[in-house]
Order: C-alpha cells, then structure tokens, then sequence
C-alpha cells in the first residue's frame, strides 16, 4: 500500500500514505495516534524543465546526454506522478569542466587524489559512486576541494552485490535502468552563476 504510488514528501500522496497509517494504527487499537503539522522547506524537480546533463569529448566527436528518466520497472504502476530522479536544494545551473573519478568523494578520497595521487580537483567535475557518505558532507568536501560540479552514479558493486544478472524482478537489487538517487549537483559556492 505505502508504495503503490509515487508519495515525495509534502504531497497529497504523502499525506494519504499518513492518513491511511494513522487510522491503521487506530484500528489496532494503538491511541491516541495524532499527526503534527511540520513548516519545512522542500524541494521539488520541474517537470516543465527536466534536469539533463551532457558530456561531450574533446577527442573523438561524441557525446552522451541524460534526461535523467529511468524506464518503469512495471508499465502497469506507471502515473503521472512519477517523480524523476532528482538532488533536492541543489542549485540550478551549467558547468563545463573536466571529469575527475573521486572514488565516494569523502575526505579520505580527496586526500588520496591530492596527497599521492597528485591530483588537484580545483575547477573540475567529480564523479562520485553514490554512498558512503552524507550529501551534505560531500558537497561541503566539494566546496572545501574547489570542483565546480557533481555526478553521483550507482556502482553495481554497491547496488546489484549479487551480479547484475540478479536484480529486480528476478532479486531485490537495483537493475542497471535504476537510480538510487545520485545526479547531477552543482556546487552554487562555487563562483558558476547558474
């Protein structure tokens, strides 16, 4: 019941997933239930303008683009109000740079990159397997190693950990048309003007 729909929180959707709790809860007999009203600050992707990102190369004439919208994993529960995959608070913009692999991007990594690997992120994209580590501390970590830019991808070795001939519907990991949640963030501190 609680995932037969796309319920992002702050939506009717999601409240109807609290109604239906609450007068579960009531029914069994675990009273007094009440819900508390909550001001907070959301964050919701635009339908009207779908996050996109591009990599283009410099040597050979190629590129990849991304609508970021991930094929159903069942047609028959598809509506209207599935959401895209989506960074909530992350600022809206175009950055152009080079493509740096920083591992999970925690402090560890950026060190290694820095330290013996005599790499230096400064002005350039990270490319990050999703995990490990908190949103805010990587884009704190981002800021602090200057890249301008983010790219979260979920690494089967994370997401599908019993090969990726095992995923749903045959197993519960994550299938290769799936997201977990990483994409494109763009570091507003920055000094790109989004």
């Amino acid at each position: 019941k609680l995932t037969s729909t796309p319920h992002l929180a702050g939506t009717p959707a999601d409240k109807s997933n609290a109604d239906y709790v609450r007068d579960e809860w009531i029914k069994y007999g675990l009273e007094p239930v009440r819900q508390n009203a909550y001001n907070v600050l959301l964050s919701y992707p635009s339908k009207e303008i779908p996050t996109m990102y591009q990599c283009l190369t410099v040597t050979t004439p190629s590129s990849f683009n991304h609508k970021l919208k991930r094929p159903p994993l069942d047609v028959g529960t598809l509506s209207n109000d599935t959401v895209r995959p989506f960074n909530a608070y992350a600022a809206n913009g175009t950055v152009q740079g080079d493509l740096v692999y920083v591992n999970y991007g925690r402090v560890e990594d950026f060190q290694l990159l820095e330290g013996s690997l005599n790499m230096n992120v400064t002005g350039k994209i990270a490319v990050a397997r999703y995990g490990r580590s908190s949103e805010g501390t990587r884009l704190s970590k981002l800021k602090h190693f200057g890249a301008i830019g983010l790219i979260l991808y979920s690494d089967p070795a994370d997401y599908a950990v019993d090969g990726i001939s095992s995923v749903y519907p045959d197993s519960w990991w994550l299938p290769g048309s799936g997201s977990s949640g990483g994409l494109c963030i763009f570091n507003k501190a920055s000094g790109v003007t989004p």
